[in-house]
């Protein structure tokens, strides 16, 4: 099903378009504009009872294993996968959980409930609310109150370190605790401090022990609400901080902005090396979220913007930036803007983005009238980036599928729609090269 805005095309049933297959018709499209094949899901992958709850909120890939938070799974009587507390009686809501994935036989992901991530219950903790990953370590952040563990991962889940972020200045109420992890630096995004302004904790490991080692607050943490730290991402040398600007700033609305902070050779100082915005030929004075989603891998940076106009007062569609950095001059350049293809209005095309150093992924959780799609923009050999496929789930209802999305090592794409059955949740995997619908090639 597809949203109709823009296309010049009405969307084919999902019932009408199966009948069609069974009977041996060929339908290599579903009918759009621009004509981009539309993959179905290869695998739907739904919790167990001890990750059920918002699952698919956050994601990570090690390897060929998949991690996926639940920050609403509920605590019932059940032990600890760490190590770290559990029995009891009771319920305990919205403790959180992060399940574990690995490909089973016939080369699906198949959920390992014995390797469940089930850190000590608290009330309301949302352990899961984000996740990152860097070689063998697993991030995972819990909301409230605002911690971090750092997990090493073998054939289990070995808690390497559980930190604190400093709480800072008034307190908001943002449940927002976002978190990046590269070699020996991990950093935390607390964006309830400073009443929702928001600040980034950042630790780093020395002789095998993890520290607070640097804090940096929100550019403007007078101004409550902005989000500063709402996405974080890192690299071998920078650290992306995403500030999608909630609120007005002194009467004045702003597009939102990446900043970025410069690695130490030495000492503990990460200092501001640049800012990211709105390209100049677009509207400036507009709520476009730009930041609320920041992803960067090697050369490449990806900024989501889920509330972009492309013209003043225009529809909010929803883009994606994309920037490359040149060793040459030492900068980043903007190499592309990714505008939503359906030109829907608030789509939130943008809300979710990752990339592997070549492709990108991005998620629109409220396009195709709130069903919710992703799509896959791959790299062409003179730097730019197309369009080779969107996907859809069979499953149907606003679940808000595509607000979180992964690539594997593999290249498959990992989507998720933590509202699915009741916020139950569920995830996604959809093959690379490959269409299929409702299980036909």
């Amino acid at each position: 099903m597809f949203s109709t805005l823009q296309t010049g095309h009405l969307p084919l049933a999902r019932r009408r378009l199966r009948a069609s297959l069974a009977a041996g018709v060929m339908l290599s499209l579903y009918a759009h504009a621009d004509s981009v094949p539309v993959y179905t899901e290869y695998s739907a992958l739904t919790a167990g009872s001890l990750t059920r709850g918002e699952f698919g909120t956050s994601l990570a890939v090690i390897d060929d294993k998949l991690f996926v938070g639940a920050p609403a799974a509920d605590f019932s009587s059940r032990s600890s996968g760490d190590g770290g507390g559990g029995g009891g009686g009771g319920t305990i809501n919205d403790s959180g959980a992060v399940s574990r994935w690995e490909r089973a036989a016939n080369g699906k992901f198949a959920e390992v409930g014995s390797a469940a991530i089930l850190p000590p219950p608290v009330v309301g903790g949302r352990f899961g609310t984000a996740l990152d990953s860097f070689g063998d370590r697993l991030a995972v952040t819990q909301s409230s109150p605002s911690m971090l563990r750092i997990y090493q991962i073998s054939a289990g889940a070995t808690l390497e370190a559980q930190l604190f972020p400093l709480a800072m200045g008034t307190q908001g109420s943002s449940p927002m605790v976002s978190t990046t992890l590269f070699a020996s630096h991990a950093a935390v995004g607390v964006v309830r401090n400073f009443d929702d302004s928001g600040s980034v904790e950042i630790y780093t490991r020395v002789g095998g022990q993890w520290s607070s080692s640097y804090s940096i607050a929100s550019p403007n943490p007078g101004v409550p609400g902005i989000g500063f730290g709402y996405s974080i991402s890192m690299s071998e040398d920078s650290l992306f901080v995403g500030i999608p600007y909630f609120t007005t700033v002194n009467g004045q609305t702003l597009p939102g902005a990446v900043y970025e902070y410069q690695r130490p050779v030495a000492g503990p100082v990460w200092n501001l090396r640049g800012q990211f915005s709105l390209p100049a030929d677009l509207p400036a004075a507009q709520p476009a979220r730009y930041g609320i989603s920041v992803d960067v891998k090697g050369s490449l940076l990806v900024v989501g913007a889920p509330q972009l106009a492309t013209s003043a007062g225009g529809d909010q569609v929803g883009g994606v930036f994309i920037y490359q950095y040149d060793p040459a001059v030492d900068a980043w350049t903007l190499r592309q803007r990714l505008i939503n293809p359906d030109l829907e209005d608030g789509a939130e095309f943008g809300f979710a983005v990752a990339t592997n150093g070549s492709d990108v992924l991005v998620g629109a959780p409220r396009s195709n009238f709130f069903e919710g799609q992703a799509f896959l923009y791959a790299r062409t050999g003179n730097d730019q980036w197309s369009l080779t496929q969107r996907m859809v789930r069979t499953a149907t209802g606003s679940h808000r599928f595509g607000a979180e999305v992964a690539l594997t090592s593999d290249k498959s794409s990992i989507i998720s729609a933590p509202q699915f059955t009741a916020f139950r949740g569920a995830a996604y995997e959809f093959l690379p090269e490959r269409f299929l619908i409702d299980g036909f090639e």
